[in-house]
């Protein structure tokens, strides 16, 4: 069958639900636990079960490997067996559902020949459903599960959603409440997180009302849990063993965890002795201290008796100072009234002072002017003079040196001329 055929036949019988959900078959009141359930796949037990080995691609109608396709075979196969020892658990706490144990199931290696098919898919917003290829028994019921299913939950959870889609595959509907009466996961509403969710005694009254006394007269009807029977979840013994197991372990650590804590505590109170037997010396160090104290109490009461005494006269003597002190105020202030006229004065003669060295300092500017421009002239004058004396100097030199020079050469010519004589 299609894949848009599935997906036509999956939204028909949700419809199919919410129409018949007002005027279906209620076994008993209201307020009981209550669940949808619909005709089983077939009332020739024990049901044959065909597992696809290959993932489908429903949304391209081909084939596909899945990473976890043998995780989910073996997970079905699991909670298969696991359905088995839920039914022993119930029916030896309830021997009138013993019918119960004539559904098991058995493998076929056609699907075409099965009653309950399982195959690992692909498919767009799916995380997992079970598909009806009919509406009256016989039919197929097809269950179908995401591989990425491990990717969004833990495997409890993958378990928990399997096993729900084997309730579908069963007959089963939705339940109505989310909780059982003892707290745990409705198996037909949701699966727990951290640990495996089991059908609950609703779910497998329900699969017994199926297959063995509930007359349908519609698709989807309406199914109450009797009020003898206590709304619980059914654990099988050796999961309950199992856990049983855990928690004895849980409460061992629990317990060596306690006597560590106990050794802890001895210690702490054998400390606390050591400190008692401290704290007893030291109040009876503190005692004696505090009759010293009271002893020391009583020498600082007569002191304080004369210090009381010496203090009246402190302010007597404090009296007196005051008056004193007014008496030196009033000698202040006639000496504060003397000293600004006296300021006054000395203010008058600073200026006039001020105003003479003025004028001083303008002559002395005068007087510094035509000193420097004397100067000036000075040293114009004697650069002049030994200028001119220089020049005097230089050309007597000159004078000397050419009259040196023309005596010498008369010489020459003079003694050229007695040569010549002689």
């Amino acid at each position: 069958m299609s894949s848009a055929v599935s997906k036509l036949l999956t939204l028909t019988l949700m419809l199919a639900l919410a129409l018949f959900s007002s005027f279906s078959y209620v076994h008993a009141s209201a307020t009981s636990p209550r669940i949808y359930i619909t005709p089983p796949p077939s009332n020739a037990l024990p049901l044959k079960v065909y597992v696809y080995p290959t993932a489908l691609d429903a949304d391209h109608g081909e084939e596909f490997t899945c990473q976890y396709q043998k995780e989910f075979a073996s997970m079905f196969y699991d909670v298969l067996r696991s359905f088995r020892k839920v039914v022993f658990r119930f029916v030896d706490e309830h021997p009138e559902f013993h019918r119960l144990l004539e559904i098991w199931f058995v493998n076929v290696s056609d699907h075409s020949e099965a009653d309950i098919t399982f195959r690992v898919i692909r498919q767009e917003g799916v995380i997992a459903y079970t598909n009806f290829t009919g509406a009256w028994t016989p039919y197929q019921s097809q269950i179908y599960v995401a591989c990425n299913l491990f990717d969004r939950g833990s495997a409890e959870w993958v378990w928990g959603v399997i096993f729900h889609e084997l309730g579908h595959a069963l007959g089963l509907g939705h339940a109505f409440q989310d909780r059982t009466g003892d707290g745990k996961f409705e198996l037909m509403r949701g699966a727990a997180e951290n640990e495996k969710t089991y059908p609950s005694t609703l779910d497998l009254y329900a699969i017994h009302e199926i297959f063995f006394n509930h007359s349908f007269r519609e698709v989807f009807e309406i199914i109450a849990l009797p009020d003898g029977l206590e709304y619980k979840m059914v654990i099988p013994y050796d999961a309950e063993l199992r856990q049983l197991r855990r928690e004895n372990e849980e409460l061992r650590h629990r317990v060596k965890s306690v006597e560590a804590e106990m050794d802890k505590l001895w210690d702490h109170l054998r400390n606390a002795s050591d400190v008692i037997t401290y704290l007893n010396d030291e109040n009876r160090r503190l005692r004696q201290e505090n009759e010293d104290l009271r002893v020391m109490s009583a020498a600082l009461e007569e002191q304080a008796a004369d210090l009381w005494g010496q203090l009246q006269t402190a302010d007597i003597i404090i009296s007196r100072l005051q008056e004193e002190n007014e008496m030196l105020r009033a000698n202040l202030s006639y000496c504060v009234s003397l000293g600004l006229e006296l300021g006054e004065k000395c203010n008058q003669t600073i200026r006039r002072l001020v105003n003479e060295y003025n004028s001083l300092n303008a002559n002395y500017s005068v007087c510094l002017d035509y000193l420097a421009m004397y100067q000036r002239n000075a040293n114009w004058f004697k650069m002049w003079t030994w200028i001119m004396a220089a020049t005097a100097l230089i050309f007597a030199l000159i004078t000397y040196l050419v009259m040196k020079r023309h005596i010498r050469k008369l010489e020459e010519e003079l003694d050229q001329l007695e040569g010549g004589s002689s």
